[in-house]
């Protein structure tokens, strides 16, 4: 269920769709890739190999996305049991855990769509990298903050991050 924070923005902007001040967010999100990192974007700290604290807001952001047509893929450096040493398992099946536990809904893990026409390999594709190491990341993003961002971001607006960092 959406924070009230995430559901309130959303309503807002689906109200000024409606009077034709805002923009279609399934126009927008739908059929386009949007990675979002784990420790320390989806969580709060990066402390692998434990998991930090979910960020507030997030999950609903995730989840409106994929919501609205997104292909949502996790990026973790958490690697699958056929990648890494045992250490690296435990944490890949904790944060499996994580993400079932808040509900948090994906498409593939470390791995390109197959609807996209993208064969998997080491690089992910997305059209939008969401990662707490990235360029403008702000440490106090929320769900709602960075539903915004991604939205300003795809409709080719950068202000959103050079403002609120």
């Amino acid at each position: 269920m959406p924070s009230k924070a995430v559901k309130h923005a959303v309503e807002k902007r689906e109200k000024e769709i409606l009077e034709g001040l805002g923009i279609n967010y399934y126009n927008l999100f739908n059929g386009r890739t949007i990675a979002f990192d784990f420790d320390g974007t989806i969580t709060t700290r990066n402390i692998y190999p434990h998991i930090g604290d979910i960020r507030p807001g997030v999950a609903d952001c995730i989840n409106l996305i994929h919501g609205y047509g997104a292909e949502v893929i996790i990026w973790t450096c958490r690697a699958h049991h056929d990648q890494m040493e045992a250490v690296h398992n435990r944490a890949y099946e904790e944060m499996l855990v994580f993400l079932d536990f808040y509900g948090i809904k994906y498409h593939q893990i470390n791995r390109n769509t197959e609807p996209m026409g993208r064969k998997p390999g080491p690089k992910i594709y997305a059209c939008c990298y969401i990662d707490d190491k990235g360029l403008g990341w702000n440490p106090n993003h929320t769900g709602e903050t960075l539903f915004t961002a991604i939205v300003e971001h795809l409709q080719g607006n950068n202000r959103f991050f050079l403002e609120n960092h």
